[in-house]
């Protein structure tokens, strides 16, 4: 069971929660690296964005290996807001995981999704997860991807002469 602490209230208004959000972005890290050891999870990473070559700060930054040797990126975001996240919001991730150069996308979020945000991300293959304070965490239900190319490679060789018989 994960936990963290300072839990509270936006001090500026809004939707962001100003206390807590560090401790969320570890806590889903620190999930991420438990569920498989061989993840390499960065949390706080600054990472060149794709379009514009600048370094971009992102929550979460996963890479790993599919069936061991298919080399994967997922983009994590952890929204720790006090309203479930709205298509809008889905809209700003997906942006961000374009210039990540990431394959996948998951959004974390502390309040949940409304309806219209988890239309969105199944139109667009992003994962929505939820962690709570106290409850067990979300893992992506599955994880799409449009397609791998693998290209066939055999060898024959002959041991001896063919019996022509």
């Amino acid at each position: 069971m994960l936990e963290w602490n300072n839990l509270g209230a936006s001090k500026l208004g809004g939707d962001f929660m100003d206390t807590g959000w560090k401790e969320f972005e570890v806590a889903v890290a620190d999930f991420l690296k438990a569920a498989d050891p061989n993840n390499n999870v960065n949390h706080n990473v600054y990472l060149p964005d794709k379009h514009t070559k600048k370094r971009r700060q992102r929550d979460v930054f996963l890479e790993t290996n599919l069936c061991g040797f298919l080399p994967i990126k997922v983009l994590i975001s952890c929204k720790k807001y006090k309203r479930k996240l709205n298509q809008q919001d889905i809209d700003a991730f997906y942006g961000e995981l374009i210039s990540s150069g990431a394959h996948k996308g998951v959004i974390y979020s502390y309040s949940g999704f409304n309806k219209n945000a988890v239309e969105k991300c199944k139109v667009l293959e992003i994962s929505c997860c939820k962690l709570y304070h106290y409850q067990p965490a979300d893992l992506p239900e599955v994880l799409l991807f449009d397609y791998y190319c693998c290209v066939p490679k055999g060898m024959i060789s002959l041991l001896g002469p063919i019996d022509k018989r």
